[in-house]
């Protein structure tokens, strides 16, 4: 008998009651455990922005969005494309396989 049965009976609901409270407890658990070998603590943007002048880092730290970047040869386009993907997956959350 299902737990989301039309007819179920008294003890059978109580059954799947405990079922799952038992999973709630359980997953209740494994987030707890995840959160504490992994808390979340303020992103230091340093690194990604350091190295970057004030048009590269406009560009990096641009909405997360499309955006063109027009530049001359050795104006560091190649730099700002790989701090920009940094930017997206550290701070923005964005997954590396979504770009």
């Amino acid at each position: 008998m299902g737990c989301f049965s039309s007819e179920i009976k008294r003890s059978a609901a109580s059954h799947c009651d405990e079922k799952h409270a038992g999973r709630a407890l359980l997953e209740s658990a494994r987030i707890r455990r995840s959160l504490a070998s992994d808390p979340v603590l303020p992103m230091d943007v340093t690194p990604i922005l350091e190295s970057l002048n004030d048009a590269q880092r406009q560009a990096v730290t641009a909405a997360a969005a499309p955006t063109l970047v027009i530049a001359g040869a050795g104006s560091g386009k190649t730099r700002v494309l790989v701090h920009r993907a940094a930017w997206l997956i550290s701070v923005e959350g964005i997954s590396p396989q979504s770009m």
